[in-house]
């Protein structure tokens, strides 16, 4: 009986051994069924001219802007999705219609930054001396774009000219004899001796003082300081030479 009972404890270990053993009675815990992701169905746009591509763009980056700007913005998104719907379709005039509204929606959202910033660098503008002809023109422009409340085509027009006019530098090589003074006399340069502190400005890494100028070095010349500059060098010209000054007449000279 003791033998039995022994046989029935021993039983369910060797069984559970076998199984270990034989892959074919091994107990597998069940599995889930991996869900397969149904493949995105990309819609083939159409072909576009090129005018609608590129209002197309322009109103996808106008949005990524204005999100910047103002994080959670949906206000020309469903805009948007039309605009790209219509793309896909290859409808032109209706992908530039619809781009657009997204673009003059999206920049309600840019207005105040950019009016804020057109103003402040048009003052800045509006200050520098020595613009040519073709400048001015660009100057009135942005003025005239931010005078239509259009602030951001203001800035981006006095963005480019400011960046224009802050890589204009003329060079002067120094003959023998010349001085700082006597290079700010000349026509070409800025026609009034009494500026010559904006050449030492430009030229502080190669001028340790304005009297170490030597012959046949060649000099950076700002081509449009502004007036605020030009009268702080007029005023530093003054200090430094103890003559009652009188500010001459700044003349606009072509670029070399």
């Amino acid at each position: 009986m003791h033998l039995h009972k022994r046989f029935l404890i021993l039983l369910p270990l060797v069984a559970l051994l076998l199984s270990a053993c034989n892959p074919a009675m091994r107990i597998e815990p069940r599995r889930q069924p991996v869900a397969v992701a149904k493949p995105v169905q990309v819609v083939p746009v159409l072909d576009l001219d090129a005018e609608a591509k590129a209002a197309l763009k322009l109103a996808v980056s106008r949005v990524a802007d204005a999100k910047h700007e103002q994080p959670g913005y949906t206000g020309a998104d469903a805009l948007l999705a039309q605009a790209r719907a219509a793309a896909a379709q290859g409808n032109n005039a209706d992908t530039i219609s619809l781009s657009e509204q997204v673009v003059n929606r999206a920049d309600l959202v840019m207005l105040g930054k950019y009016k804020g910033r057109a103003k402040a660098l048009l003052g800045k503008l509006n200050s520098t001396t020595g613009l040519s002809d073709s400048q001015y023109s660009r100057l009135k422009a942005a003025q005239t774009a931010l005078d239509y409340e259009h602030p951001r085509e203001a800035y981006e027009i006095a963005s480019r000219l400011d960046t224009e006019l802050k890589a204009k530098t003329k060079r002067h090589k120094v003959k023998k004899g010349e001085s700082l003074w006597t290079i700010a006399k000349r026509d070409d340069i800025y026609s009034n001796p009494w500026l010559w502190p904006l050449i030492w400005e430009a030229n502080r890494k190669t001028l340790k003082s304005p009297g170490s100028v030597r012959a046949g070095q060649v000099l950076k010349i700002r081509a449009n300081p502004s007036v605020d500059e030009v009268l702080k060098a007029v005023n530093f010209a003054h200090e430094h030479n103890g003559t009652r000054i009188k500010i001459g007449q700044i003349k606009e000279v072509a670029p070399e």
